[in-house]
């Protein structure tokens, strides 16, 4: 289900990379993204992926970075050694802070595009070489697709199409009793319909945290699916 970009827009963000260190293009090129400030500032080595071969996952999403922002300042709770899985992986940005910095037991990466999950476990043994990591190819469509035993869901930017909302809105519905965590634009043409379907769902309770990010505000939902 995942699209090419529109080539204005991808143009436009291309532009946005070359100005700011938090927008990255994916010419498969090593970038650093750092945690905190000296002395104890953190940083992830991460290497992007060649479009072609993995979709939209091959560059680093602003929604990535400021969900692994948010875990790192502890704005989000994963809970207690949770096992988690990442939606929409990429390269594994946000997986990795997961299990760095939110003491995951364990990651699972999944994406549709098998290209960037080869990436995402490099990136992932590079700066967490001591994190539990595995990966899988995931169709949206497919809602039962997902590992049984994760109890967080973690996704960025992964709402661009309408189409998506629903397939995201029934992950959700099969979490039961677990906790996800996403990381959205509302510019993207699929987020009103996303955000108007989960008002709507009595199973969820939903908390909101607002993001700044180079190409506009990220929305960070910390969304509780009760059994």
């Amino acid at each position: 289900m995942k699209r090419f970009p529109d080539l204005a827009e991808l143009a436009g963000e291309c532009i946005a990379a070359a100005t700011s260190e938090n927008v990255i293009c994916g010419s498969g090129a090593p970038t650093t993204i750092t945690f905190g400030t000296p002395p104890h500032e953190v940083q992830f080595h991460m290497q992007t992926a060649d479009y072609y071969g993995a979709g939209l996952g091959y560059k680093i999403w602003p929604a990535a970075i400021a969900l692994a922002r948010a875990i790192y300042q502890h704005d989000v709770s994963l809970g207690d050694h949770p096992k988690v899985v990442e939606i929409g992986a990429g390269v594994g940005l946000a997986g990795i802070a997961a299990a760095k910095f939110g003491e995951a037991s364990s990651v699972c990466f999944t994406d549709m595009m098998a290209g960037s999950l080869g990436i995402a476990m490099r990136n992932a043994k590079r700066n967490c070489p001591s994190g539990e990591f595995s990966s899988t190819v995931v169709d949206w469509r497919d809602a039962d697709g997902l590992p049984a035993d994760a109890d967080v869901m973690l996704g960025a930017d992964v709402i661009y199409e309408e189409a998506h909302a629903e397939l995201i809105l029934q992950l959700l519905r099969n979490f039961h009793g677990k906790k996800a965590v996403l990381a959205l634009m509302p510019q993207r043409p699929g987020y009103r319909e996303f955000t108007s379907k989960l008002r709507n769902l009595k199973s969820v309770q939903v908390a909101k945290m607002s993001v700044s990010t180079p190409i506009g505000e990220c929305l960070i939902l910390d969304i509780s699916v009760i059994d």
